[in-house]
């Protein structure tokens, strides 16, 4: 179960990150033409060169998360003495990708700027994390809490499995039920 996780996270961490339209510039990456009548808007009305660059991002962004994968897995194996895979959290990574920076950099952070912060959130994380506090605030969420957010966590994932659009197509869109 841990492997084929870790497979289904690597492509989809991938294709929600690349949504951002990562390092692509459209004054470079965009065809002449494209970015001359439609400016930045280029990126979103799908200019086969700036689809080029998100592709390649995309490749870049599967590589990355097989590295990172791998040598997190190695560390936690090494140091924790725990054989368990780690991946990217793709919740997080949705956040950053539709809250943060907006598909296509539509939102007035960068993604630049929002990989910078999260680049220092990380640092923080890892200061937390070092100094004990971290292990002091999750002894205070009550037991109850904790298995209700796994459960709820659980029951989401599942339930974006069975969609048609992301999935298996169990779940279909009705306008009874508000599932689209």
């Amino acid at each position: 179960v841990c492997f084929l996780t870790v497979c289904y996270i690597i492509p989809v961490n991938a294709s929600i990150l690349a949504e951002t339209g990562g390092s692509c510039d459209p004054a470079v990456e965009c065809t002449p033409d494209g970015y001359k009548y439609q400016g930045a808007s280029c990126r979103l009305n799908g200019d086969p060169g700036f689809k080029a660059c998100q592709e390649a991002f995309k490749d870049d962004l599967i590589a990355s998360t097989c590295i990172a994968s791998m040598l997190a897995t190695f560390l936690m194996s090494i140091f924790a003495r725990m054989p368990l895979a780690v991946a990217p959290a793709m919740g997080v990574n949705a956040y950053f990708t539709y809250n943060v920076v907006g598909y296509m950099s539509t939102k007035r952070v960068t993604y630049k700027q929002a990989l910078a912060a999260a680049f220092i959130e990380g640092w923080i994380f890892i200061f937390i994390s070092v100094s004990g506090v971290r292990g002091r605030l999750v002894e205070m969420i009550p037991k109850n809490i904790m298995y209700g957010t796994a459960a709820g966590i659980g029951c989401f994932l599942a339930f974006v499995g069975l969609q048609q659009s992301e999935g298996i197509a169990f779940i279909v869109h009705d306008p009874a039920t508000l599932v689209t």
